[in-house]
């Protein structure tokens, strides 16, 4: 990992440290937007690893410093440790979405990851905007009673903020406007993730 984003990294790690805490009402609006890009991004850094693995065997006096063998498995761990982040990430945001009502379930993937609007979701759920809009206040409010349920307190959710820099960007989205309408399309979050990840192949 470069120096840069070493430094991006000590940055948001202080910037969580100084708000002690990470609010949770918009930490699962932001694990709710970033759901629907998590096996795409795990795929991607299938691609990278075996990409690193391969090319390791092609090694010349002139890639030398690139293919060196300790820097390459730094390299391959580094990629699996993201992997696994990811992977506790959906697993996490899957638990808290089994854990509340089936109706409100269903509000939360027609918003967050189907990026319907109010009016679209009171039309498929055959409920009135304003149901929807109470029914999505009522459903954030459950899935934070779900997360401190599970023991999954803010605070060790910070190593995964502080570990994907492109997920604390969306939830500082969120944190300047909780009422924000303007939905992460897959292609913006992706780019934000590869960017960190330095992948050409996402």
């Amino acid at each position: 990992m470069s120096n840069f984003v070493d430094s991006e990294i000590i940055s948001n790690y202080s910037l969580i440290k100084r708000r002690n805490f990470l609010d949770l009402n918009i930490l699962v609006k932001t694990l709710f937007s970033v759901y629907r890009v998590l096996d795409k991004l795990s795929g991607s850094i299938d691609k990278m690893v075996r990409l690193k693995a391969f090319g390791s065997m092609a090694t010349t006096m002139e890639n030398l410093a690139v293919n060196d063998t300790l820097k390459i498995s730094q390299d391959i761990n580094n990629l699996t440790n993201k992997k696994i982040n990811l992977i506790n990430i959906k697993v996490i945001t899957t638990d808290i979405l089994k854990g509340i009502d089936k109706d409100f379930a269903r509000l939360i993937i027609l918003k967050y990851m189907e990026n319907k609007k109010y009016a679209e979701i009171s039309q498929i759920l055959n409920i009135s905007i304003r149901t929807a809009i109470r029914w999505h206040k009522s459903a954030i409010s459950a899935s934070v009673l779900q997360f401190k349920k599970a023991n999954l307190l803010a605070g060790k959710m910070e190593n995964f903020f502080i570990k994907e820099n492109w997920l604390l960007s969306v939830y500082e989205t969120f944190q300047k406007n909780e009422n924000l309408e303007k939905k992460y399309n897959q292609k913006d979050i992706i780019n934000k993730a590869c960017k960190e990840y330095k992948s050409l192949l996402c």
